[in-house]
């Protein structure tokens, strides 16, 4: 089989893949001939190397989802977007949901916080209230102490 037969008969099994699919497998196939002349071989060998093109097809087949239509199955592309598009919906949906809890969940974590450092704050106003109170009582009493050395010094 010449280069030319080959690649004609990739093109056509390949026509009912995606585009970018079968531009990456041409090219692929294409560098394959390239690098098998500059090596010296035979366009037949080359061929014969690449190996079956229905067998390349069957794998594409397996790997993407679908089945040859020679195993009698067929897959209906509208059920399968259908799926595909039910099934991103779901995703969609599933993740809102998500970010719906992480979000009341940040929320309920930044009151608790805010209410935690309301009664730090409140808690030491009092304390330091207290503290002032006490430095008072303890002046006063230092003073009257000393007042009563004082006056216990003169008698």
């Amino acid at each position: 089989m010449t280069k030319q037969e080959y690649m004609n008969k990739l093109r056509e099994k390949l026509a009912d893949f995606d585009e970018e699919i079968r531009n990456e497998i041409v090219s692929d196939y294409e560098e394959h001939f390239r690098m098998g002349e500059a090596n010296g071989k035979t366009e037949d060998k080359i061929c014969e190397e690449l190996g079956s093109i229905d067998e390349l097809v069957d794998e594409l087949n397996k790997l993407t989802g679908r089945e040859t239509k020679s195993k009698g199955i067929h897959i209906d592309e509208e059920q399968f977007k259908q799926a595909a598009e039910s099934f991103s919906n779901g995703m969609n949906e599933a993740m809102k949901n998500i970010a719906g809890f992480f979000g009341s969940f940040a929320a309920t974590l930044s009151k608790g916080t805010s209410k935690f450092t309301s009664n730090v704050g409140e808690k030491a106003g009092k304390f330091s209230e207290k503290a002032g109170d006490f430095a008072g009582e303890f002046t006063d009493k230092a003073g009257d102490f000393a007042g009563n050395v004082g006056d216990k010094a003169e008698e």
